[in-house]
């Protein structure tokens, strides 16, 4: 069934895809607000585009649509919560002499975790195991630390 789909799709299709994931994916983990920009616009447009999404609304009742765009935006701004939360705290760790960073400094990187969160959950879960990691040598530094300066001071 998929390489039929495939086959009468045509590989333009799937190249065009393929560059807008990247270009999502470009713009998650560089937050570049250029990028951002067009991840959006391309993503949108390209679902727009599609005849499966347009079909995907026939019969569809308006209350649904209605709660389904409500859902995606409640969860946008729980999810644009977390991603602040964490900048916060990587800002304050990389640089602790600078002023706290403003929300009013940070309105695209906020509306982007907002817009675009259900990539950069995406992101997140693939990339969890090596933030459990980074997290879980921050915790053990010091142990590693005296485990040098214990054997070192036997030599």
């Amino acid at each position: 069934m998929l390489e039929v789909f495939m086959l009468t799709t045509g590989w333009l299709f799937w190249a065009i895809v393929g560059v807008i994931i990247l270009i999502d994916v470009l713009a998650l983990t560089t937050e570049d607000d250029t990028l951002g920009a067009w991840a959006i616009f391309l993503t949108v447009g390209g679902l727009i585009l599609s005849a499966s999404f347009t079909d995907a609304f026939v019969g569809v009742k308006l209350t649904w649509l209605a709660l389904g765009v409500v859902t995606y935006c409640i969860l946008g701004v729980f999810w644009s919560f977390k991603k602040w939360v964490d900048f916060v705290k990587e800002q304050k760790r990389s640089y602790p002499d600078l002023k706290m960073p403003l929300a009013a400094n940070n309105k695209t990187r906020i509306v982007r975790s907002m817009a675009l969160w259900p990539l950069q959950f995406i992101w997140w879960v693939l990339t969890w195991p090596r933030h459990f990691f980074v997290w879980a040598y921050n915790r053990l530094s010091t142990v590693y630390d005296r485990i040098t300066k214990h054997i070192w001071e036997q030599a």
